[in-house]
């Protein structure tokens, strides 16, 4: 071989070995950068992994996991936070089950003043005027006044009074929402109004006999005419025994109120009714004429309780009728029985109950009618009475009222069959 091919020969293989050499080295350099690249982002994955562990973590617990082994790490961290959610989550159902049972409308709203919880008994967005409360003590609330409060009144029926109350939600930095609690007043509203009638009709009915017995007193003494001195002392009686049957009538209110069952007898019905009439016949109060008819009811027809309550219920019911009919009014009593009830019924002809009063007519002291200057002296607890006593008997006293036709007032108490204590069944 000439060796001007060998030069060239070579010189070729020397330029071939360093274009391997070179190319070599860029593959070293592209894989180097690689991994280098690929360490930077698994620092970086590390990092952020470590981060979540962290932030998954419990403040004040120690670290689950092995620190060498972050992926196990995180794993444990993940399980933690997985069974603290569904502890929360449990939490969470348990709170609101109990709120759906409060009987208290609740309402929540975040910081925006959207609403983020509502239990089943607070009103909804179509409640109207209850709903607009709801919402106005949302936002006052959220917006800084923590003393927000509304009544509004629901048209019925039955007619009701709510109460909404704001209180703020805060994480102690800020408010970032508010709670409003909506409340049925209505029940105390109504026992609110029975106590301020009570105490002001009690002192009515008490300032006019105690007025008079004074005044009576006082003229009698400065009076010689024996005639007028006796037609004196007989209405200082009859204010003394006013005065006596308000203060009898208060004391069995009183115990019928304390008292949780009354006693148990057999008590035949006709006898009732007969007791009942002739002890309301003997009023000497009335004054004014009547008759009194009572519809015989069978022997056999028993019930079972107290006598002289239902004695003193019936009595009251039939003297209220009488009271309020007119001079020679006639008044009917009848007894019947029927799906295991006892019905004894007090008609009259009077001016009737308006229909607007007859939820009212059973308060103590309350009585129908724009003026009660021009209604009949009494008591005014008859109906009270009569109605705490069907009550204690498991009964009720049912009333059917016509203005200008008279009213018809019902003591329904179970008969001996049922037993005393029974709960009445559906009446319309």
């Amino acid at each position: 071989m000439p060796a001007v091919q060998w030069v060239d020969m070579v010189e070729l293989s020397k330029g071939a070995a360093i274009g391997i050499c070179a190319g070599g080295a860029v593959v070293v350099a592209v894989l180097l950068a690689l991994v280098v690249r690929s360490s930077r982002r698994w620092r970086a994955a590390s990092r952020r992994l470590s981060a979540t562990a962290t932030r998954l973590e419990v403040p004040g617990t120690a670290p689950a996991g092995d620190d060498r082994d972050l992926i196990g790490r995180v794993e444990c961290q993940a399980q933690a936070a997985v069974l603290r959610v569904s502890d929360e989550a449990a939490r969470a159902d348990r709170l609101a089950g109990a709120l759906e049972r409060t009987g208290v409308g609740v309402v929540v709203c975040d910081e925006q003043g959207a609403v983020a919880y509502r239990n089943a008994p607070a009103p909804t967005a179509s409640a109207g005027p209850a709903a607009d409360a709801v919402d106005e003590v949302l936002r006052a609330t959220v917006g800084g006044d923590p003393g927000t409060a509304r009544t509004v009144e629901v048209t019925g029926p039955p007619w009701r009074t709510l109460r909404v109350t704001g209180h703020p939600l805060d994480d102690g930095r800020r408010v970032v929402g508010a709670v409003a609690i909506v409340e049925d007043v209505t029940e105390q509203r109504r026992l609110d109004v029975v106590r301020r009638d009570f105490l002001a009709n009690v002192t009515a009915e008490l300032r006019s006999p105690v007025g008079a017995l004074g005044l009576l007193a006082g003229t009698i003494v400065a009076e010689d005419d024996p005639a007028l001195t006796r037609r004196l002392a007989g209405r200082l009686e009859q204010d003394a025994l006013r005065v006596g049957r308000i203060v009898d009538d208060l004391a069995e209110l009183s115990r019928l109120d304390s008292q949780a069952l009354p006693t148990s007898q057999v008590v035949p019905v006709h006898l009732l009714v007969a007791q009942a009439v002739q002890e309301a016949c003997a009023a000497a109060a009335w004054g004014r004429s009547a008759t009194v008819t009572v519809d015989g009811a069978a022997d056999d027809l028993v019930v079972v309780g107290d006598r002289r309550q239902l004695v003193s219920a019936l009595r009251h019911l039939v003297d209220n009728a009488v009271r309020f009919s007119g001079g020679g009014a006639a008044v009917s009593v009848g007894a019947s029985c029927g799906n295991g009830w006892v019905d004894v019924a007090v008609a009259d002809r009077g001016p009737g109950i308006p229909a607007g009063e007859l939820d009212r007519i059973f308060e103590s002291f309350y009585r129908s009618g724009p003026d009660r200057a021009q209604t009949p002296a009494g008591t005014g607890l008859g109906l009270a009475i009569a109605s705490r006593v069907a009550r204690v008997h498991g009964g009720q006293v049912l009333v059917a009222s016509t203005e200008g036709a008279g009213s018809t007032f019902t003591l329904r108490i179970p008969s001996a069959g049922r037993g005393n204590g029974a709960a009445p069944a559906e009446v319309s």
